[in-house]
């Protein structure tokens, strides 16, 4: 089996640990705060992103799914500088197939592989924001957007049609760079990443009444959202979104604070700080519809184990999603077997007969053997019916079972650590992290 399964794991899992604690905010209220370091040297923007300075800048987050809110199953790395004339923003998207082929400027460019940056310099009136969409080969959509975005758009820079509720916007002196590793739109092979890099004149927001410099310690507020794609087509972004709410959601915008030096190290009793730069206020807040005693019950069982036994619960092996089942063919697309408990932690059973695997009348009588890309062999148990295409990994089964109530259980007790300081529930989550990485 490829290991992208348990990759896909251990970063769901680790997402969920170091993104438990205040995860929602009320309305109007930052989602989080991610700072933008000073260039101390010229950027040059041709998609390379090799200037020291980019070299050093950190990642501003986490990118999750919306609405779902879980690991990005392609990752993205973004990272924001700036200096006296400019904002800079990077994407770097990891994927296995680039797909872009819109050309010309303030088209569907969201139907390719794309990124998004939605951007207020003015954090009380966030309401009004720019979006800049670019696609994977450098092409862009912006706008003006939000409420009363028409008001006093006539005669302002780089807008065509100052009338439309998200009027068109060329912003005066945009740069975009761009490269990629891979075949552009060849589904055939695996690709390895595409990179947009652009740079945006502080004159540009103008548009939005903005008309300076930032200084250090200024606060805009924005999010970044990667869209498209033909081939496992995903919606990302920074910043979480409310229920029902789609990428143009100011309220859900989180902070950009402009830095001037480079982050010192926190001092003792500081507030801790990602290696992002977000910064989480201590003690972590916890959600406001948080369920303590749900929470505490989830994790009732998990908390009376011993670290050995849930150790055991994670394999070495990628976990196996879908497993038929042997005794009714019940269900579509082998997914009838994925019934499991704590309590009965090496067996699963069928949704729909309650069949019990595995067992004597279903043995784990197969084995498949292979040499994985590290060079190590490793082997598959499986219950052989007598054909190829009979072959049933119940244990593979128990294994995608038991790391998916894993991961569920982490982000509970970093909730609960979040809302009751108490140790043991951080401990805990430990054991499972580690076990993982």
């Amino acid at each position: 089996m490829p290991r992208s399964a348990s990759i896909s794991f251990k970063a769901a899992l680790l997402s969920a640990v170091l993104l438990a604690a205040g995860l929602l905010a009320g309305a109007g209220e930052p989602s989080g705060q991610t700072y933008a370091r000073r260039a101390t040297g010229k950027i040059f923007i041709d998609g390379n992103l090799t200037e020291p300075d980019w070299q050093r800048a950190e990642v501003v987050g986490t990118f999750l799914l919306q609405p779902q809110g879980t690991a990005e199953k392609d990752v993205t790395e973004a990272r924001i500088l700036w200096d006296d004339e400019c904002l800079y923003i990077a994407f770097k998207c990891h994927d296995a197939h680039i797909s872009g082929t819109k050309t010309e400027r303030n088209t569907a460019v969201f139907e390719d592989d794309c990124v998004e940056a939605f951007i207020c310099p003015l954090p009380r009136n966030f309401q009004r924001y720019t979006n800049i969409e670019i696609n994977s080969i450098g092409t862009y959509n912006s706008r003006v957007c939000g409420e009363k975005a028409v008001e006093g758009l006539a005669g302002r820079p780089g807008v065509t049609d100052p009338a439309s509720p998200r009027a068109h916007w060329f912003p005066p002196g945009l740069q975009i760079g761009r490269s990629h590793q891979g075949t552009m739109n060849n589904d055939a092979d695996l690709d390895s990443w595409w990179i947009i890099e652009m740079s945006i004149p502080f004159r540009s927001f103008e548009v939005l009444g903005w008309s300076r410099t930032p200084a250090d310690g200024d606060v805009w507020r924005y999010n970044l959202y990667r869209l498209g794609g033909k081939v496992d087509p995903q919606r990302s972004g920074l910043f979480p979104l409310s229920e029902g709410a789609n990428n143009h959601s100011p309220k859900d915008f989180g902070e950009l604070v402009f830095r001037t030096a480079t982050w010192p190290q926190p001092a003792a009793g500081a507030a801790p700080k990602s290696a992002s730069g977000r910064i989480f206020p201590h003690p972590f807040p916890v959600p406001g519809a948080a369920d303590i005693p749900a929470l505490k019950a989830a994790t009732a069982r998990l908390m009376e184990m011993a670290d050995g036994d849930i150790v055991r619960l994670i394999p070495e092996l990628a976990p196996i999603g879908l497993v038929g089942c042997a005794n009714c063919q019940g269900g579509a697309q082998d997914t009838s077997v994925n019934v499991w408990t704590i309590d009965d932690p090496d067996h699963v059973r069928c949704r729909y007969c309650g069949q019990v695997y595995p067992n004597e009348r279903y043995p784990l009588d197969g084995v498949l053997e292979f040499v994985n890309p590290r060079g190590q062999r490793q082997a598959y148990r499986y219950h052989d019916a007598g054909s190829e295409r009979k072959r049933y990994f119940y244990e593979g089964a128990i294994a995608a079972e038991a790391c998916q109530y894993l991961v569920e259980r982490a982000y509970d007790l970093a909730r609960l650590y979040g809302a009751t300081r108490d140790r043991a529930y951080a401990r805990k989550a430990a054991v499972i992290l580690d076990r993982f990485a």
